[in-house]
């Protein structure tokens, strides 16, 4: 549960932990770091749900845009990213701004997608010639 009101990821939110080994009741987390790290360091599922719940629309239009309006790419990269953000939390703790970085990394995989598709229809032509 978050209180509304408290948009940007500085503002203290209030977070409903879902499960007991993540903790009962409620607490409050005020910055992306410090979920990213309750993450990292005690594989908390509600800190991630917090963090995914807070920066998917973000990556999911940036996906868009970079997709090129193509809405099962973007979800595929969407996924991709949060995956990957999951894989390199330890790493990402002393990121600056997550939100920067999951935005360069949407244009990262849609620049390697775009590239790899690119390379296929290339081969396709030269088979066909």
């Amino acid at each position: 549960m978050v209180l509304a009101g408290f948009r940007n990821g500085r503002c203290p939110r209030l977070v409903r932990f879902r499960n007991s080994a993540d903790m009962i009741g409620y607490r409050v987390k005020s910055t992306d770091a410090e979920l990213l790290r309750s993450y990292a360091e005690d594989g908390s599922e509600a800190a991630f749900t917090e963090l995914v719940e807070r920066h998917v629309d973000l990556v999911y239009g940036a996906a868009v845009r970079q997709a090129w309006g193509d809405l099962t790419l973007a979800e595929d990269l969407t996924q991709a990213v949060f995956t990957a953000m999951a894989r390199q939390a330890g790493t990402l703790i002393r990121h600056p701004v997550l939100s920067g970085w999951l935005y360069k990394y949407v244009r990262y995989l849609a620049a390697n997608h775009h590239r790899a598709d690119q390379r296929r229809q290339r081969r396709e032509q030269a088979t066909i010639k």
